[in-house]
């Protein structure tokens, strides 16, 4: 977040004070209402009164409240250091460190382990050499992305609950904006299962290829069962390991690109603008 203030109440009226992700949340309320169209009368009636109401409450955000910045984005990627040192007395919201050790919130010991080794499998070898990543970077960030998929697959049940319990004029609204496929993917989607079952299968395969569990192969063993598993749709094992490693590859990609090496490799400095046209230069 940046450094200029967005206008405040302009009858300088104390408000009742509502967090960052509350003011975001009814952003994207009014986004979904602008973009509604296609369902019946009363519905359209009902989402413009609900759109009355969250324009008033936008048109002066409560004191505290700021712009993004892209100069504070460029900074935190182009900064050496792990986490951006949070100066004092700001008033913006920084990123800040995890305290104490990481504690997983779904998957076993042993299930996290496979998760990371696949995703240092899909990411492939990384180039070696001046100006690149180490090992250790590779190592920490492939943690990162194991971490952060835990915690989306623990937080799946809860996500899917709350979509299965909206109103019919929300749901309508949501159908409307994002596409009916999203919002049935939220209501019936389980990734705690998929990747439970996948890893599970991904065990037993390599059982039957080559005599011991996942984790005990070697690499090139480890690649040969996963094209197995991927290939594979059974009467006897369906298609769970196919469906795991689909649903790990698409996370290991968002995961990776969202992340700081990611962000280096696209060569993304943030909303950056330059003093001269980047074309071909004459000879």
């Amino acid at each position: 977040m940046g450094n200029k203030k967005l206008e405040e109440n302009s009858s300088n009226e104390p408000r009742g004070e509502i967090s960052r992700r509350q003011w975001l949340m009814k952003l994207g309320e009014a986004a979904v209402v602008f973009g509604f169209s296609g369902v019946a009368a009363e519905q359209e009636s009902e989402a413009a009164t609900v759109l009355g109401a969250r324009v008033a409450d936008l048109q002066a955000l409560p004191s505290g409240l700021y712009e993004p910045s892209s100069e504070h984005m460029a900074h935190a990627l182009t900064n050496d250091q792990q986490y951006v040192k949070i100066p004092a007395g700001s008033e913006t919201d920084y990123v800040r460190p995890r305290q104490g050790p990481f504690h997983l919130a779904f998957f076993s010991d042993q299930e996290f382990q496979a998760i990371q080794q696949l995703i240092k499998l899909m990411l492939g070898e990384q180039p070696k050499g001046a100006g690149q990543n180490t090992d250790a970077e590779l190592a920490q960030t492939i943690a990162e992305i194991a971490g952060w998929i835990d915690l989306a697959v623990a937080q799946s049940a809860s996500v899917r609950d709350a979509a299965q319990r909206i109103s019919p004029q929300h749901r309508a609204l949501a159908v409307a904006y994002y596409g009916k496929e999203a919002v049935e993917k939220l209501e019936t989607s389980d990734p705690g299962r998929v990747c439970r079952d996948g890893v599970k299968r991904l065990d037993e395969r390599s059982v039957e290829l080559h005599g011991a569990t996942f984790l005990k192969l070697d690499e090139l063993a480890q690649i040969k069962v996963a094209k197995s598993v991927t290939e594979e749709s059974s009467p006897d094992h369906g298609d769970a390991g196919s469906k795991f490693l689909a649903y790990l590859s698409s996370q290991t990609v968002l995961g990776w690109y969202t992340s700081r090496l990611g962000l280096k490799e696209l060569g993304y400095r943030g909303n950056s603008f330059s003093v001269e046209c980047p074309g071909c230069k004459p000879s």
